[in-house]
């Protein structure tokens, strides 16, 4: 008997090994409110282990890995040896063929989100995979030290000027994500842009997965000047998935000693990383938006598309 088979759905009763994304767990997947998703997972009988998966909406003979999430990829377990690795990468392509699938789409992410994500890249090319587009996303990795040991000369000089200016900083429950939404729609609004989803939306992710939501806001004469509604959508890694400032504010830039107040709030709680998203306009890369990124100290990761014929 093979000590390890390729299952179409995450059996009942079996555990991980290791840390997934939220967008891999079928309480997110439920949001989406899309039909035909369909899972595959590598697992030992044995020992009620899964040791590899990935989820997939199909739509006609399209099979997407997470379309309506910012990424979804294969998981999988560090001690699973590199030839199941591989044969699961295979199996499923077998699989989804099967299915009457004539096209499958990955998005890989960036690399705090999968260590050995340079190595499933590699397999997914050996396994006729193609890169079609490529992202840059900036992530601040949380080290021993002060986020101020990072910053370029301007935005440490930002960060000291709301500080003489008596900002305060805020982390908040989970209770007030409504008021954070609002206040970050208005913001948006007065640039001319808007967020992307609805508070509807946003209070739904939350009401799935409650545990998820992180809510930051800096202060300043006792009025919200900036907030942070971060997602937690990996154990490892924080998502600043909406952040800015009132326009009012422009002048004091309150943004950095907020995100000064966040990354100290993560190296309390052991996260390795704060994914502070992609840098885009209209299709390329926003070079003002990830040039301040980097003055933060992030470091750019790519987010890969890669698509397979069969």
């Amino acid at each position: 008997m093979a000590l390890y088979s390729l299952h179409h759905e995450l059996p009942t009763g079996y555990l991980r090994n290791y840390p997934v994304a939220i967008y891999q767990e079928s309480r997110h997947r439920r949001l989406a409110a899309l039909p035909n998703w369909q899972s595959f997972c590598l697992i030992r009988a044995d020992i009620k282990r899964v040791l590899a998966e990935v989820h997939f909406c199909i739509r006609g003979t399209h099979a997407h890995a997470r379309p309506a999430a910012p990424f979804g990829g294969i998981s999988f377990d560090p001690e699973l040896p590199l030839t199941e690795i591989k044969k699961f990468i295979s199996g499923v392509s077998e699989s989804l063929q099967e299915l009457g699938c004539t096209l499958i789409t990955l998005v890989h992410p960036p690399a705090p989100y999968q260590r050995s994500g340079d190595l499933v890249l590699a397999l997914l090319h050996d396994d006729g995979f193609n890169r079609t587009t490529t992202e840059l996303c900036a992530v601040l990795q949380i080290v021993p030290g002060s986020f101020r040991d990072g910053l370029h000369d301007w935005e440490l000089r930002k960060l000291q000027q709301a500080e003489r200016k008596g900002v305060t900083c805020q982390k908040l429950s989970g209770e007030q994500l409504a008021d954070v939404y609002r206040f970050l729609a208005t913001c948006r609004a007065e640039r001319g842009t808007a967020l992307s989803m609805t508070e509807t939306q946003i209070l739904e992710l939350a009401a799935a997965c409650p545990e998820a939501v992180q809510l930051y806001v800096a202060i300043n004469e006792g009025q919200w000047c900036a907030a942070v509604l971060g997602l937690q959508d990996h154990p490892e890694v924080l998502y600043t998935f909406y952040y800015g400032h009132s326009a009012a504010t422009d002048a004091l830039s309150p943004m950095v000693f907020l995100l000064d107040f966040v990354y100290t709030d993560c190296q309390v709680r052991g996260v390795r990383a704060i994914n502070l998203g992609t840098s885009t306009l209209n299709g390329t890369t926003n070079l003002p938006l990830l040039q301040f990124k980097l003055q933060l100290g992030a470091v750019p990761m790519q987010k890969v598309t890669l698509t397979k014929t069969l």
